[in-house]
Formats: structure tokens, sequence, C-alpha cells
């Protein structure tokens, strides 16, 4: 490229790419001459398997104005906030081009993003949360509590919503590896998962409603460039179906020992015990993770530990920063942003069977996502590269 141009990154899931989605990137435009999406893969960063496809989503979002879209490695993808954002913001930082990372944050909290940032890199903040943590009460929980005494808020569960603690997670993440990206946060208006006669819905409850078959909604919910995308692999069954992998989680369990799960990342405490004790009276995922759900073990925690089982990650398989990212897409336009990308970050486009061991969980959990949509496990080593 003769000039450098500004170039947003987004961090992203797009399970699927919904109205909100389209709002971000094209205020994204406003500042940049391309837009960059790094998207978790097989598994989203709640857990369970996402429903649609890494490449269905890569496509969605390019045909709704992305320029490049990359995969992040499951270990990041399928991990708690800070491990997520840390991953995605690392992986745009190391591509070289990336000069603002663009993220929502929940309208009411902007005003407090920046001090929010500073109070969370302190030791009394540090203090608090272990206090609070030690009170029996979740990780969201604790950290709301230790951060409303900081900044003096008098509203500790507001400083837990999801958006506003990625946000913080991402801007702390830049300041960690001494990035020079600029954060570019953006307001989002709307209590997106309460109820569903809603102007603008979240995933979840979209996922929801198309698993009811309600496929009218999807199109009021989607823009339609993502909208013929998503209703085609749909209607083709080209999705994870959300029971597709639990006897197969169960019976992994039962395979295990206690040091083979004491091993897997977010499992600690003597939460093997109680995982392989409640999986003895359980006959699928959901009722497994009410099972083991505590006050001290949330939902979302016991979630990606149950994966983490079953696509057999281990402490040792966790890095500090990705050493790759997946090429799931790109618009032909985005030619010499792509030229221009850092050689110390390789993209990988088509990894060799058997051969590529760096990425063993990431193929291992597309493979696995392939056999909840009813497909053969060798469809993940045969997916193209999305080119418009």
């Amino acid at each position: 490229m003769d000039s450098a141009p500004k170039v947003v990154g987004i961090v992203a899931e797009y399970d699927p790419f919904h109205l909100g989605h389209k709002k971000q990137v094209l205020e994204a435009k406003q500042y940049a001459d391309y837009v960059v999406c790094i998207i978790s893969c097989a598994f989203s960063q709640r857990g369970s398997a996402h429903m649609f496809s890494t490449h269905t989503r890569a496509h969605m979002a390019l045909a709704s104005g992305a320029d490049l879209v990359l995969g992040l490695p499951y270990s990041f993808g399928c991990a708690q906030a800070n491990r997520f954002a840390m991953g995605g913001v690392s992986a745009l930082n190391s591509l070289g081009v990336v000069t603002h990372l663009c993220f929502g944050v929940e309208e009411e909290l902007l005003p407090v993003l920046g001090s929010a940032t500073d109070a969370i890199k302190s030791k009394e903040y540090d203090k608090l949360f272990v206090e609070s943590l030690s009170g029996g009460v979740s990780s969201a929980k604790a950290h709301g509590i230790a951060l409303s005494q900081l900044i003096n808020s008098e509203d500790s569960n507001s400083l837990n919503a999801p958006n506003f603690i990625l946000g913080l997670c991402y801007t702390k993440a830049l300041q960690d590896i001494k990035s020079d990206i600029v954060p570019l946060p953006i307001s989002r208006q709307g209590d997106y998962h309460k109820g569903n006669d809603i102007s603008a819905p979240s995933a979840s409850i979209i996922r929801k409603k198309l698993l009811t078959g309600d496929t009218d909604f999807l199109k009021t919910a989607l823009p339609p460039e993502s909208y013929g995308i998503a209703i085609k692999a749909y209607n083709e069954g080209y999705y994870h179906k959300p029971q597709a992998l639990d006897y197969a989680l169960i019976a992994k369990i039962l395979s295990s020992n206690s040091e083979e799960l004491t091993n897997t990342p977010e499992i600690s405490e003597g939460l093997e015990y109680r995982i392989m004790d409640c999986a003895l009276s359980a006959n699928s995922r959901d009722t497994l993770i009410s099972l083991i759900k505590t006050k001290r073990y949330p939902y979302t925690r016991i979630d990606r530990a149950l994966s983490h089982i079953l696509v057999g990650l281990t402490n040792e398989n966790c890095p500090y920063k990705p050493s790759y990212v997946r090429l799931l897409g790109f618009r032909n336009s985005a030619a010499p942003l792509l030229s221009a990308i850092s050689k110390d970050m390789p993209l990988i486009s088509r990894p060799a069977r058997n051969k590529d061991l760096i990425m063993k969980e990431d193929m291992f959990s597309e493979q696995l996502w392939q056999i909840g949509a009813g497909e053969c496990p060798k469809r993940a080593y045969e997916e193209q590269v999305v080119i418009i």
C-alpha cells in the first residue's frame, strides 16, 4: 500500500451476524479504509459450540461489509473474557496494520470506561476482588463489587454488563502489550437479552427463535446480506444441533481421571471431583451443568470447562498470546491489506490433516462441530477460504 491506511479491528463471534453487528461495521468504516474482524471459531467465548459454522459466519461478515475475517485459536476463542480479549487484541496488534480497535459498550457506562480500566490494574482492585470472591460470589459479581468501590459507583450490577467487562479487557490488553492501537468504543443501546419483541435482538435470542423454526424472525433481525447466507445453511441443515455432543461429553468425563481434569483450563479447587460425580447422574449437557453449578462455579465457567474436556485442551497448550490466526475470508479489494500484514503473524488458510500439531485443538474442535451438524469430520479440512 502506498500510504498507511486506517484499519479498524473488531473482535467478535457473529453467531449469526445481525443488525447490531452491521451497525458496528458501518460505524467502523466511517473511521477506516479497512475493517478486520477476528472471530472465535467452532466454539464460543461462553463455552458451547456455535450454531453456524466458522466459515459461514466469516461469509456473513464479509457479505455485510468486513474486508478481512480471521479466526482465533481455540484456546483464546473459548475462554474467559480477559483471555478472549488478549487473544483478539494481541493477534490484531501482531498483524502490524491495525490502527484502531472498535468495540461496543453499554451507553450509560461509556463515561466510566477509562477510570474503570485504570482501577482494574491496581493492587487495591486485586485485594477487593479476592475479598468479594471469598464471600462465595461469582467472579463477575466479585468484579462488580470491587470496581464499584474503586470508582465510587453505587450500582455494582451494571458494572457486570458483559460488553462493559469485555471493553475493560480490551483496553487493559492494549495497555498490557503496549500497543499503539487506539481504542474506539461505541455505544451499544438497548437491553438485548431482555425479551423477544425488541428492535435489535441479541444473537442468543435469534438462535433460540431459529431453533423453534421461526425463520420470519431471522429475516427481521439480520441484514439482507447475512440473512441469505444464514437461511441457506439453516434450510440445508448445516448448523450445529444443541444436544448433538452431549453423550460424547459424558462418556469423555467418565473415561477421564481427576488428574486429567485438573490439568484442564478453568478446572481447579475440587471442581474436577464435582464434575466427575455429577456426570454419573446426567443424561445431557444442560442437566450436567445444572447439577455442577453453584455461586462459586457459574454457568459459563462450567460450560467452557466441559468444552475443554471434550476437545482435550490442557493448561500446557494455553500460550499467553496466539502464535497464528486462521485466514477465513477476505474481499478481493482487500488484497493490498493482506500483502501489508506482518510476516510475524502467520495466516493459516488450509491446515494439513494430522500435520499441524500446533492447531490440534482448533481442528479437533472443528471436527466436533461438523459431527454436531450431522457431517463427516473430514469436512473440517475441506472448508475453503471465503473470497468475495
